[in-house]
C-alpha cells in the first residue's frame, strides 16, 4: 500500500512539472508565432522553395501549423491533468443551470465545418418539450467535443452523426450516433479505459478522450454508456440531472 502510494506521489509530481515546466516555453512559443503571423499575414509573404521547381514556402502557413500543435500539446497537457484528477476524486465541475438544446448547438458549432469538410451529414435536435439541466458548460462542451470527433474519425463520407437530447424523468438523455463501421463487442468493455483505443494500428489521439468524458458525466452524477452493432454504427449517451423546475 505505502508503495502504491508513493507510485501515486511520484506520478502527480511528474505531471506537476510537466503541466508548469512544459507550458512556460510552449506558452513562449504561441506567443512568439502568433505575433510573427500577424506582422506577416498581412503582407503574403513566402520564402523561395530551396531547389528548382518547389514552389515558394508561405511564411503564414508554416506560423499556423506552429500554432496548432502548440494548441494540440497544451490541450494533451490538460487530458494528463483531467486523468490525475479523475483517479483523484478530484475532477471540478461548476454546475450552472442551462438549457439543454443549447448546450447541443453550443457543441456543434466548432465541428459542423469539420462534418461538412468530410461529406458527412450532422443532424440535430431536441425531442420533446424544452427543459433545463445542471451542467457545467465547459465541461459539457470537452464531451461533446469528444463525442463527436470520435464519430467524425470513425464515420466514412456520405455517412451521418445524429446528436440528439430529451428529458427522461429526472434527468436529461444525449446520445450521438454515427452511421460508422461499428465497435466489435469484444472491445466494448475496454473502451473507457486510459490508453486504450479500438483501432490498434491507427494511431488517433493518446487513447484518453473517452476516460475522461466518463469521469466528467460521473462528477455531474450522470451515466456514459455504449451501444454498437458492427457495420451499423454506434450511438454514446449520457446522462445529465434535470434542474429543478422554477430554475
Amino acid at each position: 500500500y505505502q508503495l502504491a502510494q508513493q507510485a501515486t506521489r511520484a506520478r502527480d509530481d511528474v505531471l506537476g512539472i510537466v503541466s508548469h515546466d512544459l507550458r512556460n516555453p510552449l506558452n513562449t512559443i504561441h506567443m512568439s508565432s502568433s505575433f510573427m503571423l500577424e506582422l506577416i499575414e498581412p503582407t503574403g509573404l513566402s520564402i523561395p522553395g530551396g531547389a528548382p521547381g518547389v514552389p515558394p514556402v508561405s511564411l503564414s502557413r508554416q506560423f499556423n501549423i506552429i500554432l496548432r500543435a502548440v494548441r494540440r500539446a497544451n490541450a494533451l497537457i490538460e487530458d494528463l491533468l483531467d486523468v490525475t484528477r479523475i483517479d483523484a476524486k478530484r475532477l471540478s465541475v461548476d454546475p450552472v443551470v442551462a438549457d439543454g438544446a443549447s448546450l447541443i448547438d453550443e457543441a456543434l458549432l466548432d465541428t459542423a465545418p469539420a462534418a461538412a469538410e468530410r461529406s458527412i451529414e450532422l443532424i440535430q435536435g431536441w425531442d420533446g418539450e424544452p427543459g433545463n439541466v445542471r451542467a457545467d458548460r465547459g465541461r459539457i462542451f470537452q464531451v461533446f467535443s469528444n463525442l463527436v470527433g470520435n464519430a467524425l474519425k470513425f464515420t466514412p463520407a456520405g455517412g451521418r452523426i445524429d446528436v440528439r437530447g430529451r428529458l427522461a424523468g429526472e434527468e436529461a438523455l444525449f446520445t450521438v450516433s454515427d452511421s460508422g463501421a461499428g465497435i466489435p463487442a469484444e472491445s466494448l468493455p475496454h473502451l473507457f479505459d486510459r490508453f486504450w483505443q479500438a483501432g490498434q494500428s491507427r494511431r488517433a489521439g493518446a487513447g484518453l478522450g473517452l476516460f475522461i468524458a466518463k469521469g466528467i458525466i460521473e462528477a455531474h452524477g450522470g451515466r456514459l454508456e455504449v451501444a454498437s452493432t458492427v457495420g451499423q454504427g454506434t450511438t454514446f449517451s449520457f446522462t445529465l440531472p434535470r434542474a429543478p423546475a422554477g430554475t
